[in-house]
C-alpha cells in the first residue's frame, strides 16, 4: 500500500456521503407525505366540501 492516507479519506468521504444521502431521503419522504396530504385535502375540499350546496344550485336554476 503506498499512500494509506488515501484509504481513510475515502472511507471518510464515503461515510459523509451515505449520512446525508440518507437523511436526504428521509427528509424527500416527509417533505412527499405532507405533499400528498395537502393534495388529498383539496380534493376532498374541492369534490366533496361543497358538492351538495353546488348541485342544489344547479338544480333551482334548472
Amino acid at each position: 500500500m503506498r499512500h494509506p492516507w488515501e484509504h481513510v479519506v475515502g472511507m471518510g468521504l464515503g461515510a459523509v456521503f451515505a449520512n446525508q444521502l440518507v437523511k436526504w431521503d428521509v427528509k424527500a419522504q416527509e417533505d412527499l407525505d405532507k405533499l400528498l396530504i395537502k393534495a388529498n385535502e383539496a380534493n376532498q375540499r374541492r369534490y366533496f366540501g361543497k358538492s351538495s350546496f353546488f348541485f342544489l344550485v344547479v338544480w333551482i336554476i334548472r
